[in-house]
């Protein structure tokens, strides 16, 4: 076993485990975050298996005869959280405006080649019996997103869009399209990009 903060966390396998002996001696999660870096050591044979590829690679990863490409959607929603301490997002018309005016499928098709879905609501069908498949999902309305607007009497007012550049893969890539989004129908954000979570 072993540890190194922003490199590596190494497991050994304990064998007296109650579910029986482990498949490996042991187990090493490399941070990697160059996605250069991650393809070219699976090609030299450095690491078993790499994650967060994004779609432009795939195909250079398909390239390889002894490497297998596979899309499997993580279980992890990506979120626009609202700063509820902000006079102008404290109003709810303004933020289902700019919720209705996100095309959710249209991002999914852009950049994950449509290999992943929006769940209805902050929950999964893994969640079992507390899984509520009749739950509505997430609406694309932009006359309704300029309605919610007109309502709240919005004047333009521009709103800052924080985040952590590529905390997430693709996140400036999807910050980049919901402005544009946001600008279709008539709200106005800036993009700032932060270092740590206690700025957002």
């Amino acid at each position: 076993a072993g540890y190194e903060k922003d490199n590596y966390v190494k497991l050994d396998a304990f064998d007296k485990s109650w579910r029986g002996a482990s498949p490996a001696t042991s187990l090493t999660f490399k941070a990697v975050p160059e996605v250069a870096a991650r393809i070219s050591g699976l090609v030299a044979g450095d690491y078993d298996m790499a994650v967060e590829i994004p779609t432009d690679q795939w195909d250079t990863v398909r390239s390889y005869a002894d490497l297998v490409l596979k899309t499997i959607p993580i279980e992890n929603s990506h979120v626009v959280v609202f700063n509820m301490s902000d006079p102008l997002l404290a109003d709810k018309n303004l933020r289902h405006a700019m919720s209705l005016a996100i095309d959710r499928k249209a991002l999914i098709d852009a950049l994950w080649k449509g290999q992943t879905f929006t769940p209805n609501g902050l929950q999964l069908p893994s969640f079992g019996e507390l899984y509520d498949k009749e739950r509505p999902g997430y609406a694309f309305d932009p006359e309704a997103a300029r309605a919610a607007l007109a309502k709240r009497g919005y004047k333009g007012e521009e709103i800052s869009y924080r985040l952590i550049p590529n905390y997430y893969t693709y996140n400036v890539e999807v910050a980049q399209i919901l402005k544009e989004m946001w600008r279709a129908v008539g709200i106005k954000t800036r993009i700032d990009f932060v270092d740590s979570f206690k700025e957002v």
